[in-house]
């Protein structure tokens, strides 16, 4: 069977031909700035931003009611959405990324939306560079920490975070469940259309790695077209995460399986999410 797309022009492309080259022949991975630079004009209307805010902030402010912080630095902010939910909030704000063209996006997100956060270009590797202030909470939200893809970086990264942290403070993390992604190998993330435009995010498993794709296709000239950007992922599990935060200095870590608080279950929750509290 071919999974084949169709815009509303009735032009066709066969996705599954393209997954088939990126398999034989994967794309040179782009560094995590390039890439998001890369897609940053689609990235609002790939993931339903308006939408997604709303719903963002429902849960946010379950998180704020329940454990009071007061400032957030949003790490790998993106586009803006958690910052801004977090502004709106009343919770002083800062968004970090490493994309100058997603920090440009989240500026202009911020002003539409009527709030005022502080957004700075850096990695998470140079925050204790680029950033001088301290904050209640830190959150790396959407995915963003297996962009971090060998140990020594990511116990470097929450080093970093912890002396960004009033003590006592808390690191929220939350990424895609790992160990069920791996122990299923399903390559397709998610197809989504939006107008004319249509985004397959699909992987590319490799032997530490994953190459994380996203396939743009879009109609222009009444012809259809496609842009197939790439990335490395490390793919996260709780052991590895449990074990770098425990050596950099963090406690009382607890697993959920959503951001709704569910219960963490190895192989079939969707998403892992640590709630790791600092205090000396």
């Amino acid at each position: 069977m071919c999974l084949i797309t169709i815009n509303k022009n009735g032009n066709r492309i066969q996705i599954q031909k393209i997954l088939r080259r990126s398999r034989r022949a994967p794309l040179t991975p782009k560094t995590a700035n390039k890439f998001y630079d890369e897609i940053a004009e689609q990235y609002d209307h790939m993931t339903r931003f308006e939408k997604r805010l709303h719903r963002e902030m429902v849960i946010i402010k379950g998180w704020t009611d329940r454990f009071g912080f007061k400032s957030a630095l949003d790490l790998a902010c993106g586009s803006g959405v958690h910052t801004i939910a977090l502004s709106r909030l009343g919770i002083e704000t800062t968004g970090v990324d490493i994309s100058r063209e997603m920090i440009i996006l989240a500026e202009k997100n911020a002003v539409k939306y009527g709030v005022n956060p502080h957004f700075v270009c850096s990695s998470f590797a140079d925050i204790d560079k680029n950033l001088k202030q301290k904050f209640d909470a830190v959150l790396i939200l959407g995915n963003s920490l297996p962009h971090v893809t060998n140990r020594d970086e990511l116990q470097k990264i929450f080093i970093n975070i912890k002396n960004a942290l009033y003590d006592p403070g808390m690191l929220i993390v939350q990424l895609l469940n790992y160990s069920k992604i791996l122990r299923e190998k399903n390559r397709i993330i998610s197809i989504q259309r939006e107008d004319d435009h249509e985004f397959i995010r699909f992987y590319d498993f490799l032997d530490e790695l994953l190459q994380f794709n996203v396939l743009h296709v879009y109609s222009s000239d009444n012809k259809i077209k496609h842009q197939l950007s790439s990335t490395l992922l490390y793919p996260w599990e709780e052991t590895d995460l449990m074990e770098a935060l425990i050596s950099t200095g963090y406690s009382e870590i607890n697993l959920y399986g959503s951001m709704q608080f569910d219960v963490y279950d190895k192989y079939a929750s969707e998403n892992l999410v640590l709630i790791c509290k600092y205090k000396t």
